[in-house]
């Protein structure tokens, strides 16, 4: 299929909703330039992991001075396919402990609606979610737990789904259902969704 691209195309998911392969997937079927934003994030970190960055400094000094200006210069880019971060524009608000600063995902929220990207939310099932977490051996290495030890991974899924989906339902484009569906059906599905935008 060819695709002439006229905007960036953007994946937005939650954790473990296939971003990555999908896009990488989709960028190369259309040959198109792409970019993880969790690899634009780690560069801003030189590649130390999230966890430990955080550990290290605190969540208000990774999203304001890390994850906010990868994703700024993610969306300046020529860029044009990306895959977001699960939390770059979702529900959170940090705070200085020191000086009482806020800071919160609207900021990136507003650059994403004003980018005229195609965003497109692959939306899977906290059941689904939760099997993928069971099964993903890499994730405890690079990204922090979210669930605490009174929480089951399938809870913590179900109480972060319900948090995000109408955000990420908000904030897209198009939805693409992926539960019960292959890699390729699902990269088909996001190559028709583009190719009728692009006509």
């Amino acid at each position: 299929m060819n695709i002439n691209l006229e905007q960036k195309v953007v994946f937005i998911g939650g954790r473990w909703s296939w971003k990555t392969t999908v896009w990488r997937e989709f960028a190369n079927r259309i040959s198109a330039t792409f970019k993880d934003g969790d690899d634009a994030t780690k560069e801003e970190m030189h590649w130390e992991s999230i966890d430990e960055y955080v550990t290290r400094m605190n969540w208000f000094h990774f999203r304001k001075t890390i994850e906010h200006p990868a994703f700024k210069k993610l969306m300046n880019w020529e860029t044009e396919v990306l895959a977001l971060g699960w939390g770059t524009t979702t529900f959170w608000s940090v705070k200085n402990g020191n000086t009482g600063e806020e800071f919160s995902d609207v900021v990136n929220s507003e650059i994403l609606k004003n980018s005229w990207a195609i965003v497109i939310y692959l939306r899977a099932t906290p059941e689904v979610l939760a099997e993928r977490i069971k099964n993903d051996v890499d994730s405890a290495e690079n990204r922090p737990n979210l669930w605490s030890e009174s929480e089951s991974i399938l809870e913590e899924a179900q109480r972060v789904y319900n948090e995000r989906d109408p955000k990420y339902t908000q904030q897209a484009t198009d939805v693409i259902d992926t539960v019960g569906k292959s890699i390729d059906e699902i990269v088909t599905e996001a190559m028709d969704i583009v190719s009728k935008k692009s006509a």
